[in-house]
């Protein structure tokens, strides 16, 4: 996964959430964003990359915001991943501010890909592996609060390239 791909505000499933919460064409996001990925080969089969990025988004209008959803927020992501041969693995870090807000909201998944010999790419893994803080993006729970506000949410994917 590209650091960033999957970034709060930053899909389009993200875009349909908030036409969902706010009605069609009421709300957009601005977007600020700086993305920068290297990769060192180490011989002809391993490698190593490194990547980040940081963005700060802004819902325009904010006065049709429902509670809850902060009008604003910095995102930055962090991704260290490496290979050999047909397998690989990364490990991604995320963290999200949102301004006001006493504490910041990070998480830390994992994953391996094996890169099959049909062009396609086999990915298991796990978001949310260690977290902190409160997911601002979170539903409002009336329930009594638990140790742990976030779940482990496991993954497979399967991309196929054309």
């Amino acid at each position: 996964v590209a650091p960033g791909a999957d970034m709060i505000g930053n899909s389009a499933a993200d875009r349909r959430m908030l036409s969902t919460l706010l009605g069609p064409n009421s709300a957009a996001l601005n977007e600020r964003s700086a993305s920068l990925v290297g990769q060192v080969n180490l011989g002809s089969q391993s490698w190593v990359q490194i990547g980040g990025t940081l963005a700060r988004v802004r819902v325009i209008p904010t006065a049709d915001l429902p509670g809850g959803l902060p009008p604003e927020w910095n995102s930055s992501r962090f991704t260290v991943g490496a290979g050999k041969g047909s397998i690989g693995g990364e490990v991604t870090g995320q963290l999200i501010e949102v301004p006001g807000q006493p504490s910041a909201f990070s998480t830390l998944g994992a994953g391996v890909t094996w890169r099959t010999p049909w062009r396609a790419k086999v990915s298991v893994g796990a978001e949310n592996l260690l977290t902190r803080g409160k997911n601002p993006f979170g539903l409002p729970d009336t329930r009594a609060p638990i140790a742990k506000e976030e779940g482990r949410v496991p993954y497979v994917r399967y991309q196929q390239d054309l």
